[in-house]
C-alpha cells in the first residue's frame, strides 16, 4: 500500500552561496527541488511510504534527481527521455522573504510526461493522489498526465488532494481561473495559499471563500495565510492554526510544500483536525531554516515536539 503519490515535475535547483543578484553571486550550491517532490521527501521522512510520478532527461541532471529522491526513500517512477533534457532552476535570495525563481523548464523532459505513463496500477493502491496547479500550467503534455491520475484515483475511490500553486511565470491571473475552475470541486483536501484563493474565488473575505468552496464539494480546506498562520475548515468545524516558532528563518521557498506534508502526513494518520493544522504549521516552520527546499524536514517525533507547541483555536462560523 502507498500512503500517498504525487505527480509533476523536479528540477536542479542551482542554489546561490551568496544572497543577493545572480549577476554578482559567486557560485552556486547543486539541489534538487520540486513542489511534488518536495511532498514527497517529506511525507517519507515523517515515515510515510510516498511515490513520485515523473519524467527525466537521460542526462547527468536526471541520474542526480533519481539518485536524490531515491535517497529519501521515496519512490521513483520516471522514464528516461532521451530526447529532451532534465530542467533546471535558479534561485535568487536577497532576503528570507525576497526570493525570485528563474525556470529553464521549456521543452523538459518531464514536460513530456503523457497518460500512458500514468501507472494504474500504483494510483490503484494508493490512500491518496496529490497534485499542483504547476503541473497543469507546465506548457506540454504534463497537464494531460496529471488529470488522467485524477481520474484514475477517482475511479479507484482514492482520496484527492490539490494545491493550485499558482506561480505568476507560469501563467496569469485569468489563465489561471479558467484553468482551474473545473479542478476546484470534488476534492478530499484543498491546501491553498491566501491570495491563491482570492484569486480563484473572487472572494477577500473568508467566510464567503469558505463557502464558495463548500459549494464546490470539497471535504477539507486549508488556506496558507503566511504569517498569520492557516484557516483549517471541515463541513462542521473551523480552526485557527497560528504560525510555529521559527527557529532560523533563511529562506521561504519550500514552506507551503512542507506544511502539505505535515498537514497530509497528521490526515493519513487518522489525527484530529486542529492536530493535523499543527503538524502541518510544525514542519512548514522546520522548511524555513534551510536554503533547499526540503533539507531540513524533520522525522515524524520531531515533528511531534514541534506540533505540540503550536495552540490552535476553534473559529465560529458567520455564515
Amino acid at each position: 500500500m502507498i500512503d500517498a503519490i504525487t505527480i509533476g515535475e523536479t528540477m536542479v535547483l542551482l542554489d546561490p552561496v551568496d544572497d543577493g543578484h545572480l549577476d554578482e553571486v559567486s557560485g552556486y550550491r547543486q539541489r534538487v527541488a520540486g513542489a511534488e517532490s518536495n511532498f514527497a521527501i517529506a511525507l517519507a521522512r515523517l515515515g510515510l511510504r510516498a511515490a513520485w510520478v515523473s519524467r527525466l532527461g537521460a542526462d547527468p541532471f536526471g541520474r542526480l534527481i533519481r539518485r536524490c529522491v531515491e535517497s529519501e526513500g521515496v519512490e521513483v517512477h520516471a522514464g528516461d527521455d532521451p530526447d529532451a533534457p532534465t530542467g533546471i532552476y535558479f534561485k535568487e535570495r536577497r532576503s528570507p522573504d525576497s526570493v525570485a525563481v528563474y525556470y529553464y523548464r521549456t521543452g523538459s523532459a518531464a514536460s513530456r510526461l503523457r497518460p500512458q505513463d500514468v501507472p494504474e496500477d500504483l494510483i490503484r493502491q494508493a490512500r491518496l493522489l496529490h497534485f499542483t496547479g504547476i503541473s497543469l500550467a507546465v506548457p506540454g503534455t504534463l497537464a494531460n498526465a496529471t488529470l488522467y491520475a485524477v481520474e484514475l484515483a477517482r475511479k479507484h475511490r482514492v482520496q484527492v488532494s490539490f494545491d493550485p500553486n499558482l506561480r505568476p511565470r507560469l501563467w496569469g491571473e485569468a489563465a489561471a481561473r479558467r484553468a482551474l475552475e473545473p479542478v476546484l470541486h470534488d476534492l478530499d483536501l484543498l491546501l491553498t495559499g491566501q491570495n491563491e484563493i482570492e484569486i480563484l474565488t473572487g472572494e477577500t473575505d473568508q467566510w464567503r471563500q469558505l463557502a464558495n468552496l463548500r459549494r464546490r464539494s470539497i471535504r477539507l480546506v486549508v488556506i496558507k495565510r503566511g504569517a498569520a498562520g492557516a484557516l483549517v475548515a471541515s463541513d462542521d468545524r473551523v480552526v485557527n492554526v497560528p504560525p510555529a516558532v521559527a527557529e532560523l528563518v533563511l529562506d521561504s521557498v519550500g514552506a507551503g510544500d512542507a506544511f502539505n506534508a505535515g498537514f497530509v502526513a497528521g490526515h493519513l494518520n487518522g489525527l484530529d483536525l486542529a492536530d493535523c493544522g499543527k503538524l502541518g504549521s510544525a514542519v512548514g516552520a522546520a522548511a524555513l531554516a534551510g536554503t533547499g527546499d526540503y533539507e531540513t524536514i524533520p522525522a515524524w517525533p520531531e515533528a511531534l515536539q514541534r506540533a505540540a507547541t503550536v495552540a490552535t483555536h476553534d473559529l465560529e462560523r458567520t455564515s
